[in-house]
């Protein structure tokens, strides 16, 4: 796969708004894009999500549109843990609504999504976000270096 197919396909993707839930045929373009991406070469990702975000945020739709959709895929890609020390979360995007530590200083580093029985789902809307555009290729490689693909 080349870069140009992989930001199509990030094109076709459902962007976290307002909805409660993903339908089954939204959740599935999700999977069906991350075993593109598990399969496809790193380098090839990065410059991809990076061209996607940069060109999103440059639409006049709303930026988090198009900072959402990878954002959303890096979920579905890795194996994230939902209980991980708060020292293990990195940001690389100001989400508004991003959940602060529990009293066990324990963090969802998966979230907004959840995995239940194999079956992804949404734990929170759209609610906002601060600062710069999502850093989706820093993301990416930090994931890459640090957590396994998911097996879907």
């Amino acid at each position: 796969m080349d870069k140009q197919e992989l930001i199509q396909r990030l094109h076709s993707l459902t962007p976290w708004q307002n909805q409660v839930e993903f339908t089954a045929q939204d959740w599935g373009r999700y999977i069906e894009v991350a075993r593109l991406v598990q399969s496809a070469d790193p380098d090839t990702v990065a410059a991809a999500l990076d061209e996607f975000v940069r060109e999103a945020s440059a639409a006049e739709q709303t930026e988090y549109e198009g900072d959402s959709k990878p954002f959303i895929l890096m979920r579905v890609v890795f194996e994230l843990p939902e209980r991980a020390s708060a020292n293990e979360r990195r940001s690389f995007k100001g989400w508004s609504n991003w959940p602060d530590a529990d009293a066990n200083n324990q963090v969802n580093l998966s979230w907004p999504v959840s995995w239940e029985g194999g079956t992804p789902k949404l734990l929170s809307t759209y609610e906002g976000f601060e600062g710069l555009p999502y850093f989706a290729g820093t993301e990416y490689r930090h994931f890459l270096q640090n957590y396994p693909y998911r097996s879907l």
